[in-house]
């Protein structure tokens, strides 16, 4: 093979590798798993959410409990990632990424919801077995309401995975 398709092929497991990780967040978002979610941050990781609701954690622990926190208050919340824009540096070692999001959410009586679209901005590096964390997560809400959300949310079975 020539080093040219070889380069090609690394930069395209890395893309799929980064993918997967931000999939895998709005996966542990979705399921409320605060273990999953304190995986996809390197040990020193920082997540970080902007106005009007700022939040802060460094630290993988506290990332999982600030997780928690914000998880607290709410029968339902749905994250959902959209399209990312990917740069890996030419080392391979780190990479920055952009996101669209949007979230929605409900208080169990009803009396409170959340609806917004954002913008995630990740630092990512590689950890020494190959696999990608989150060095840096920040949220810049660009659109918010809590205007009220109709219907009703239905409960995942405990079957599915």
């Amino acid at each position: 093979m020539n080093s040219s398709f070889e380069q090609t092929i690394e930069r395209l497991a890395i893309d799929a590798d980064i993918r997967d990780l931000a999939a895998r967040f709005s996966d542990a978002v979705n399921r409320r798993d605060p273990d999953a979610f304190g995986d996809l941050f390197a040990d020193d990781g920082v997540w970080e959410i902007g106005e009007p609701f700022p939040s802060r954690a460094a630290g993988r622990q506290n990332v999982t409990t600030m997780f928690k926190n914000l998880w607290a208050p709410w029968d339902f919340f749905f994250q959902m990632t959209h399209s990312g824009v990917i740069d890996v540096a030419a080392d391979r070692q780190t990479a920055t990424a952009r996101w669209e999001i949007q979230e929605i959410a409900r208080a169990p009586d009803g009396s409170q919801s959340y609806d917004n679209v954002a913008m995630y901005y990740d630092r990512l590096v590689r950890t020494p077995d190959g696999s990608w964390r989150f060095a840096e997560r920040r949220y810049h809400y660009v659109w918010v309401s809590s205007a009220d959300l109709g219907g009703r949310s239905i409960p995942r079975p405990d079957d599915l995975a």
